[in-house]
């Protein structure tokens, strides 16, 4: 029974200091440790546990060994933000593996970094073609960090609505006032306080969902196609109107601006063709 109780107070005390330490230590997302902070953790998990359990361990050196567990990493992290030299030394640093669609093989073959492990890190960055990576950093923790080219970045929608309540924040960043809303949630017959998450998206469309999901709406059609085929329509008029036309400087001005707006035609074409 006496062993029990010891057990008992052994397991409180460890738990104590573990939430101690836990407090003490910097904040972060499991996912971007290192395998340095990984490892320290492991260490002081297995400390804990077995200081816990095993009374053949005296009480005082299980305390020793959580304060170095402890304690040392503590110290490392202060130390590492007063010197970048000690951080790069102790935590590693950040490598540039790609830019401009070109990576360094030297770099993720010194890293142990695989083809086929940087494909995947590329398709978790939502990035498929090597020639799309402006640039690319391997994190500390093995991540990899992409930053794609200006005209491969797909275009992010932003929430102008969240829960009934309007972001004008958001809803100025897209140059639009809440009248837009007001006008655009009319069209869809309905109200703001029944819109859980409202969207702008980079054409200036609104895309809401509402709490009752029973609840009828009409979502906006899509006025890109309508705009294709009247630029397609201004297009072949001025084509038709330049071989009508019988004076030469008239009829080359019809024929130049049918060429141009043609050329604008192909370069929106991926945007406005159904």
């Amino acid at each position: 029974m006496n062993e029990i109780i010891e057990v008992a107070v052994r397991g409180v005390s460890v738990l104590i200091a573990l939430w101690i330490i836990a407090r003490l230590m910097p904040v972060k997302p499991a996912g971007q440790l290192s395998l340095l902070e990984l490892l320290w953790l492991a260490g002081l998990v297995v400390v804990a546990g077995m200081g816990s359990v095993l009374l053949s361990i005296p009480a005082s050196h299980v305390a020793v060994a959580l304060f170095l567990w402890g304690g040392l990493p503590l110290f490392i992290y202060w130390l590492c933000r007063k010197s970048r030299t000690v951080a790069k030394l102790m935590m590693g640093r950040r490598e540039e593996v790609a830019r401009n669609g070109t990576f360094f093989e030297k770099v993720l073959t010194k890293k142990g970094i695989t083809v086929d492990e940087l494909l995947y890190k590329l398709a978790s960055n939502h990035v498929f073609r090597l020639s799309d990576v402006e640039s690319a950093v391997l994190e500390r923790n093995g991540e990899l960090t992409v930053e794609v080219k200006q005209d491969k970045r797909t275009p992010t929608p932003v929430t102008v609505i969240r829960e009934g309540v309007i972001d004008h924040d958001a809803l100025s960043s897209r140059g639009l006032s809440q009248q837009f809303l007001s006008t655009e949630l009319e069209k869809q017959q309905v109200t703001l306080k029944n819109v859980y998450i409202g969207q702008v998206d980079e054409y200036g469309q609104l895309f809401i969902d509402v709490y009752n999901d029973q609840l009828s709406k009409e979502q906006p059609e899509s006025e890109l196609p309508l705009l294709w085929a009247s630029l397609r329509r201004a297009q072949a008029e001025l084509s038709a109107y330049s071989l009508q036309e019988e004076e030469t400087s008239v009829k080359d001005m019809y024929t130049r601006c049918s060429h141009q707006l043609d050329e604008a035609i192909q370069e929106v074409k991926p945007l406005l063709k159904p």
